[in-house]
């Protein structure tokens, strides 16, 4: 995993939306959406639509990210 620097940039993150708006033009064939974002020094915030189950799967994943993510910052 690289450092969150490098990976978070104005660039990749607008991209990102871009291909997010670009892929759901019709809602009817979305599953779900899971967004989670958060600002230096303030408490994350997240929104999740969709069906019960993906959203939980979704959720786990981004704990496990967030912990990895902790456990980095820890050990520099």
């Amino acid at each position: 995993m690289g450092d969150m620097d490098e990976i978070l940039n104005e660039d990749t993150v607008k991209g990102d939306i871009d291909e997010l708006c670009e892929d759901i033009k019709d809602f009817g064939q979305v599953d779900f959406i899971h967004l989670a974002w958060c600002k230096k020094g303030e408490n994350a915030k997240g929104r999740y639509y969709g069906e019960v189950d993906t959203i939980l799967a979704a959720l786990s994943k981004t704990q496990f990210l967030i912990l990895m993510r902790e456990t980095e910052v820890d050990d520099e």
